[in-house]
């Protein structure tokens, strides 16, 4: 795990003003490297830092599947928490023993309210996902009573998450549509950063697949915007926002 220093985060905030774009980073995709960052998802940037398939236990993909048992497939609401043995959720309380657990009775006391419709217990799976999906790509999540849940706005001037952040938008319960990390700065604004599969250069000096810091928001405005304190960001997403 990694923490920006002061200088880094002074650099980051003199990039220049926030912007609903911001400002790519380098180096970016290599050539010729199929799964480098030129091929990573939204979701994969924000729990990695980088490319990772969709059929790794650890992937959002994996994760928000696998957790549940579905009637229709995953195109409907499920149906009950997975428990089975060798379930993931077997394997994830396994591998963290004090939180997971916690967070999955939180799904299970929870979901049978949010497939009833209930805009409570909805959100309270939207948040309990996101935490699962941290702590399983190895991020600490901040104090549990830290998290925000915001509908057509943008947290940007929400100091409460602390100095990092994980989001996710969706306008499904149990999916989503877009993930990012957030940086506080020195000057009080939050600076989103995130990607999209495929994200093409704007500048000549940037390949393929760079990553855009100091957005204003997290694309894909309108969403619901689902927000949960982290610790710290992983090396390889400090190596990318750092980057010329």
């Amino acid at each position: 795990m990694a923490i920006l220093s002061i200088t880094q985060k002074v650099t980051l905030q003199n990039l220049g003003p926030l912007t609903r774009n911001g400002y790519p980073t380098g180096p970016g995709y290599v050539s010729g490297n199929d799964d480098g960052l030129y091929n990573a998802a939204c979701w994969s940037w924000a729990l990695t830092g980088g490319y990772l398939s969709v059929s790794n236990h650890n992937s959002a993909p994996y994760i928000y599947e696998n957790l549940f048992k579905w009637r229709n497939g995953i195109d409907q609401p499920p149906t009950s928490l997975n428990t089975d043995i060798g379930s993931l959720a077997n394997q994830l309380s396994i591998s963290s023993p004090i939180i997971i657990p916690i967070l999955l009775m939180a799904l299970e006391d929870n979901l049978p309210d949010a497939i009833k419709g209930n805009k409570s217990s909805q959100n309270a799976v939207r948040i309990t996902l996101l935490r699962i999906s941290a702590i399983a790509n190895g991020f600490t999540i901040g104090n549990l009573s830290v998290t925000n849940l915001v509908v057509n706005h943008n947290d940007v001037l929400d100091p409460i998450l602390g100095d990092y952040a994980l989001h996710m938008r969706g306008t499904s319960w149990y999916g989503w549509d877009h993930w990012g990390i957030s940086i506080l700065l020195p000057n009080g604004t939050r600076s989103f950063v995130q990607k999209v599969n495929g994200s093409n250069p704007e500048k000549p000096k940037y390949k393929d697949g760079h990553v855009y810091r100091n957005g204003i928001a997290l694309w894909d405005e309108g969403m619901p915007l689902t927000s949960i304190a982290i610790t710290e960001l992983l090396q390889e997403q400090v190596n990318i926002i750092v980057a010329n």
